[in-house]
């Protein structure tokens, strides 16, 4: 009889600490989304930017400091890019541009680029099947860099998810991959040098800083507003160096896979907050004043 009471009594118990976290832990996401959708829906009512520039900074030392191999904290920080093109695409933005793989990254063990190669073919897949992150956002794909380091399953993945996700139209998603911006600069210049020379499309009289910008790689779309790095890190480490010179630089103290939507809240707030001496010097970079010289 004992023990069928303790019996009872401990299954019972169980059941009910089990229901308690289920039903806490349900409450708890539910409270957080709703936050995240009203701190969303406020700030879209502000200045939003039209292009915003990630650099996905930190899955190594993520997996370093959970003890997980490097590998698993690319994994990861996957998973933080497709909650942060939903936040975008939430409050407004048409456009996003990811550093995900600079040349310098080559430099790395050849297992781990093996592996990122691997990881970044499967995921340019999973990113364009039915029912994933782009079709449901309705993102564009365009991939920047030189694919000629890239392997070839990697580059028919690629060919593949620009084909299937052309026909998007509400966010352009820009993937810079084996790529500098010293490199998309040089690869601009030898297309204009052989505009002007082998089929004379264009007059070296007509060349200026617009038309060397329509022939970078990123072109059409238009410089970024804003350019997040996370990590801590405070540089721009060779990326979108011409496009970006009247940009607004913000500079997190996480690392990726732990962005979350409150560091990008933060950051669209503080983006919002000094918009107008954002503009302020767009403005006077457009228009500069004249200055009379004296004689």
């Amino acid at each position: 009889f004992f023990f069928f009471f303790f019996f009872f009594f401990f299954f019972s118990f169980s059941t009910t600490q089990m229901f308690l976290f289920q039903l806490l832990s349900s409450l708890y996401h539910t409270v957080l989304r709703c936050v995240q959708i009203l701190l969303l829906r406020v700030l879209a009512c502000g200045h939003i930017p039209r292009h915003v520039a990630f650099i996905m900074d930190g899955n190594r030392r993520f997996a370093s400091k959970s003890g997980l191999q490097v590998l698993d904290g690319h994994k990861r920080g996957f998973s933080t890019l497709k909650d942060t093109l939903k936040w975008c695409l939430e409050v407004g933005i048409s456009t996003v541009t990811l550093f995900a793989f600079s040349n310098e990254n080559f430099k790395r063990s050849g297992e781990e680029v093996s592996g990122l190669m691997q990881l970044a073919a499967d995921k340019f897949t999973h990113l364009v099947k039915k029912g994933g992150i782009i079709n449901q956002i309705g993102a564009r794909v365009r991939v920047l860099g030189d694919r000629s380091l890239l392997p070839e399953r990697l580059r028919v993945a690629i060919a593949n998810a620009e084909e299937l996700s052309a026909a998007n139209t509400k966010v352009v998603l820009n993937i810079c991959l084996a790529y500098t911006s010293h490199a998309e600069m040089s690869a601009a210049a030898d297309l204009l040098v052989e505009a002007s020379t082998a089929n004379h499309s264009v007059a070296a009289s007509d060349i200026t800083e617009e038309t060397f910008e329509n022939h970078m790689s990123l072109a059409p779309s238009p410089p970024p507003d804003l350019v997040v790095r996370t990590s801590g890190e405070h540089r721009l480490s060779d990326f979108l160096l011409w496009q970006a010179g009247l940009a607004y630089l913000a500079f997190a103290d996480v690392l990726w896979p732990d962005f979350s939507v409150f560091d990008f809240c933060l950051i669209l707030f503080r983006y919002q907050f000094n918009y107008s001496h954002i503009e302020a010097e767009r403005r006077l970079f457009e228009h500069p004043p004249s200055i009379a010289l004296r004689h």
